[in-house]
């Protein structure tokens, strides 16, 4: 079963590059949530999208993730940003799930690399 999502509550960018020329905010409610991987402030992506409703999350997640993993695989780094942002769980009980998760799966370097990413962008996620 395929299901389209017109109307989303959040939009979560990963690739940055992607907000310059697809709609990334199309459907988006009113008092929905964009969480874009960019260095810049939540004002500055607001504007450059011309976006007025909802909330703009910004986190440097390429960054971070080539800080802590040494490459820009920004997964966890998102996550990190969608709970700061969302404030859904509490950041440890999303940090057990991933631990638990990718244990086993990954070296344990790899492992603790992807929590101190997804620590680090939750403590860096702006709001706007």
């Amino acid at each position: 079963l395929y299901n389209t999502i017109e109307e989303p509550n959040v939009v979560i960018v990963l690739d940055p590059s992607l907000a310059g020329f697809l709609p990334v905010t199309r459907g988006l409610r009113a008092d929905g949530l964009l969480i874009i991987n960019s260095p810049e402030p939540p004002d500055a992506v607001r504007r450059a999208l011309r976006w007025e409703s909802g909330t703009v999350s910004t986190v440097p997640a390429t960054r971070i993730a080539v800080e802590h993993l040494g490459r820009p695989v920004t997964n966890t780094a998102m996550l990190g940003a969608f709970f700061a942002a969302t404030d859904l769980l509490p950041l440890e009980k999303v940090t057990g799930v991933v631990r638990a998760t990718f244990t086993g799966h990954y070296p344990e370097a790899v492992v603790e690399g992807n929590l101190r990413a997804m620590r680090d962008a939750f403590q860096k996620t702006l709001l706007g």
